[in-house]
């Protein structure tokens, strides 16, 4: 039993054996002076008895006088060489016990030391069982850190091969894509010779229909002046004017009164940013922020939406139209043509590099002029779908017009207005004015260009014959709201309209200056920032920048 105890427990027997051997080996010095300490305490009550004894028989002689009297001299001496003994054992007991005190301080000093150096044992031993514990938590870790690393190359591993596959699929995909491509190009440029031919007739058959209404125009008017009997002097007048277009004598024989009143209102998109009415078809066509074009008919004092026009990608900011066609601009930086009889959307105008505010459609058969904030002008051929010419304005662009066929006249946020042709790549002369223009229109016999200018709160008429500024329309209160607020002359020249930051529309005669008039209503909660005239005179329309379209009449 003690062997298979000393077996299983070696280590608490080793241990208690290393102390009493340091016990000993602590305490054997001062077992030497312990037994001397011992003796000399044994010879010290020897002496002591021995010396009572004497002191007794002193006595008893003493007393009996006899005995006294016989005590021999050799007792004294005996007594006086134990006297001196005891005196030198006392000396040597005092020495001893201040050596023995000694010993004990040290003795005192080393057992301090001893339990110290215990003390920093135990700590050790709980510092090592911590480290133990720490060891075996890191080893557990590496372990798990082993694995997820096994894992992780299994899964490149896979990932490798998967990588390898893709590479393989890749390269032939691209290959195709390249034999694809050569096919794709091979057909465009098929279909650019196709659309060249096709260019071509349009061109021809757009020449014929122009020479044939030019001359039924001629016929007609030959007719009509062989009709009329007029006076020497009516002849004469007449040979000194020019001659108007179809379209300013259509005009000049209707009356555009001044609305009065409010005959309806509706909500046409989350935000309006232009309009315009339809002649043929007496419908109101309008863009917003919503990204649609919207085609409302009017009728029975009511707006019913007709068609929606999608394409855009973002804003409609300006929209023309030019017979069976319509074109408007976006802010996703391109215009876009549409068809009125069906529809669709025939071309995609892209090429500006920032949002286009204005689009027109010039007199010269098929082309469109645009502007950008860009600061450029661009001039399209609609039958191929491309841009003809680029016009570095300096200036971003917020509105156009166009004077007559090849004349362009551009008005831009650096208080300028620039005029370009069509033919030439550079600009022909610019106007300086006070404030920002927002907008701009001319008249029917390209005399007059009318434009508002921001911050001065004025809309200016400027003379091109004479090339400067002969009329202001001002009023008190009239603030325009936004950069892209637009002005419109009424069809017959005779009246200027335009709407204002508090939502009212003020109306000018354009011959005088002088305000006529201005309408106001709650539907028009925020800026009125378009107008415009029916092309048939018996009603009116206004926009605000929120969603509402008032129809005045």
């Amino acid at each position: 039993m003690s062997m298979l105890s000393h077996s299983s427990n070696p280590a608490w027997r080793k241990s208690l054996l290393q102390q009493f051997q340091a016990r000993n080996k602590q305490t054997e010095p001062f077992e030497s002076v312990i037994q001397t300490c011992v003796s000399l305490f044994e010879r010290i009550d020897s002496i002591q008895r021995e010396k009572n004894l004497a002191i007794s028989n002193q006595d008893v002689s003493s007393s009996s006088g006899t005995i006294i009297s016989t005590t021999s001299s050799s007792t004294t001496s005996l007594l006086a060489q134990n006297i001196e003994k005891i005196s030198t054992l006392q000396t040597e007991l005092k020495e001893n016990q201040k050596l023995l005190q000694e010993k004990d301080a040290t003795i005192n000093d080393l057992n301090l030391k001893i339990s110290t150096l215990t003390k920093q044992k135990n700590e050790l031993k709980s510092k090592n069982n911590d480290l133990e514990i720490n060891i075996d938590a890191m080893k557990s870790k590496c372990q798990s850190y082993q694995e997820m690393i096994n894992d992780l190359k299994e899964q490149n591993t896979l990932l490798s091969d998967e990588h390898t596959a893709l590479q393989i699929a890749y390269n032939s995909l691209n290959n195709q894509f390249q034999q694809q491509e050569i096919q794709l190009n091979q057909l465009i440029g098929r279909w650019k010779a196709m659309k060249t031919k096709e260019a071509d007739f349009m061109n021809e058959e757009n020449e014929k229909q122009l020479r044939l209404k030019n001359e039924k125009t001629r016929k007609q008017l030959e007719e009509d002046c062989q009709k009329m009997v007029v006076s020497s002097a009516t002849i004469k007048e007449m040979n000194l004017m020019k001659i108007p277009r179809e379209k300013e004598i259509y005009h000049q024989l209707l009356d555009y009164p001044i609305p009065q009143k409010q005959s309806f209102y509706f909500e046409a998109h989350n935000e309006i940013f232009a309009f315009k009415f339809d002649q043929k078809t007496n419908n109101l066509i309008s863009g917003g922020g919503d990204r649609k074009v919207k085609i409302w008919s009017l009728d029975d004092m009511k707006a019913t939406l007709v068609e929606v026009l999608t394409g855009s990608n973002a804003s409609v900011t300006a929209i023309d139209i030019f017979e069976e066609y319509l074109v408007a601009s976006s802010s996703d930086h391109a215009s876009r043509v549409w068809t009125l009889n069906e529809y669709r959307l025939r071309r995609t105008l892209t090429g500006h590099s920032n949002k286009v505010m204005s689009v027109k459609f010039m007199d010269v058969n098929n082309k469109v002029v645009s502007g950008s904030y860009d600061k450029t002008i661009k001039i399209w051929d609609l039958n191929r779908n491309a841009c003809m010419r680029t016009f570095f304005a300096g200036s971003s662009c917020s509105d156009l017009v166009n004077i007559q066929e090849n004349n362009i006249a551009s008005a831009h946020i650096d208080k300028k207005i620039r005029f370009w042709d069509s033919r030439s790549d550079s600009m022909i002369t610019d106007i300086m004015l006070q404030g920002k223009i927002t907008s701009l229109d001319c008249t029917n016999d390209n005399h007059y260009l009318l434009c508002s200018v921001r911050y001065v709160e004025t809309l200016n008429c400027f003379d091109l014959r004479m090339n400067q500024v002969v009329r202001d329309f001002t009023a008190e209160s009239f603030n325009l709201g936004c950069d892209w607020t637009r002005l419109k002359l009424s069809p017959n020249n005779q009246f200027v309209a335009c709407g204002s930051n508090d939502g009212t529309i003020f109306f000018w005669d354009f011959q005088t200056g002088k305000l006529e008039r201005t309408l106001h209503n709650d539907r028009h909660s925020a800026a009125v920032i378009a107008v415009e005239w029916h092309p048939k005179g018996d009603s009116f329309a206004s926009a605000d920048r929120n969603k509402n379209i008032v129809i005045w009449s």
